[in-house]
């Protein structure tokens, strides 16, 4: 299943994308984000440890960064029990530079036949919580929420 996303932020493409790349400010947008054993932002390609917060659980995932362009792309893809996601981040300007357009792309790859079979209940909700993350990333971003 592919869920796609856009959405207009009102701060430049470098402010954004440091806010996808970097493990100290993804906890101000990533609901289910605990913390990364890089504690410094991800500026490379190759592998990377998570832990994540679940309903259930604290999973430790192991990904690895596909593509990173500075201001522009940002690919990821990891593997869990159930499936495997690949994340793309686009960032365009708009109104100038003023704004960030940022689409957002999430292909997750179920694994196991119990994932297969409740996939569109699961498309739902993966759904919901990209849009629900990357609205905290914009309201956060807008209100200046990065500014020291």
């Amino acid at each position: 299943m592919m869920i796609q996303t856009e959405i207009i932020i009102y701060r430049n493409r470098s402010v954004v994308f440091e806010h996808l790349v970097n493990p100290k400010k993804m906890r101000h947008w990533l609901e289910d984000f605990v913390t990364a054993t890089s504690k410094t932002r991800i500026a490379s390609q190759g592998p990377y440890v998570q832990v994540i917060r679940t309903a259930c659980s604290i999973e430790k995932i192991h990904g690895t960064v596909t593509q990173i362009i500075k201001d522009s792309k940002f690919s990821f893809s990891f593997s869990t029990s159930l499936s495997r996601v690949t994340v793309h981040y686009e960032l365009f300007p708009h109104d100038g530079d003023a704004a960030t357009r940022l689409l957002a792309g999430e292909e997750i790859l179920p694994a196991r036949f119990f994932a297969k079979l409740t996939a569109p209940v699961f498309e739902r909700a993966a759904r919901k919580r990209k849009a629900a993350d990357l609205q905290r990333l914009k309201t956060y971003l807008d209100a200046g929420g990065d500014k020291p």
